[in-house]
């Protein structure tokens, strides 16, 4: 006996959220938004997020690219090297590009700062003076053992002949150019935060983890009078 499958329905997507200061509006995104993760059986929480802010818009956008600013900015001041010296780099190459707002002085105080002893007195020796150079350098540098921390060792002759690179990093560090061409895309970033800066912004909508469901505890936040400025 032939069996039959159930014909396929297809999920409609949700409406779009403007960042218009309406609490009903508010809470009927939110609410289709939870049908549609349920209906299509999305349970990430980090993938709602996601996946919410494509439904965003307008004042929505904007105030949502300003708001992950700010909480890579957070992130930015609690990174530590405390691993492996290409982990640094990495995660810092990402937040950075998250800050558009920021400026390289600054990025480049902060990168420095954070760095275990022996890295940034190594780089300091080197006289380092601008954030390329900086990451650049910091990658080619040994991770040395966490009791030898405060003991910066000069790189072997053949690693210095190869930059000072960890054998097992050669061929996966940050070249110099390419710690350029992480900078100037940030310059770029800033260039184009400045130009699309909005007027004061009636209301807002912040997407982030909460507690129970993703959304209806994460994605209520408005601003009521304050424009773009007020942190939920």
């Amino acid at each position: 006996m032939a069996t039959h499958e159930a014909p396929r329905v297809e999920v409609p997507k949700p409406h779009t959220f403007s960042g218009k200061r309406d609490a009903k509006e508010l809470d009927n995104f939110l609410w289709h938004m939870e049908r549609y993760f349920e209906a299509i059986a999305l349970t990430d929480e980090a993938t709602k997020v996601r996946t919410a802010t494509l439904y965003l818009t307008d004042n929505a956008t904007l105030w949502w690219r300003r708001h992950v600013a700010y909480l890579a900015r957070k992130s930015l001041k609690r990174l530590k090297h405390t691993g492996s010296i290409r982990e640094y780099v990495k995660e810092f190459s990402t937040l950075m590009l998250e800050i558009p707002n920021m400026a390289e002085e600054e990025l480049l105080f902060n990168f420095m700062d954070n760095l275990q002893s022996w890295a940034e007195q190594e780089l300091r020796r080197r006289g380092v003076q601008d954030l390329a150079t900086a990451m650049a350098v910091a990658e080619s540098l040994v991770d040395y053992r966490r009791g030898d921390s405060s003991k910066p060792k000069p790189p072997s002759k053949g690693n210095q002949a190869k930059g000072g690179g960890d054998k097992r990093s050669q061929g996966h560090t940050l070249r110099k150019d390419q710690a350029k061409a992480l900078v100037a895309r940030m310059a770029k970033a800033r260039t184009s935060e400045r130009s699309s800066r909005p007027g004061p912004i009636a209301s807002c909508a912040m997407v982030r983890t909460g507690h129970g469901t993703a959304l209806r505890g994460s994605l209520k936040c408005y601003d009521r009078g304050k424009g773009a400025g007020r942190r939920c």
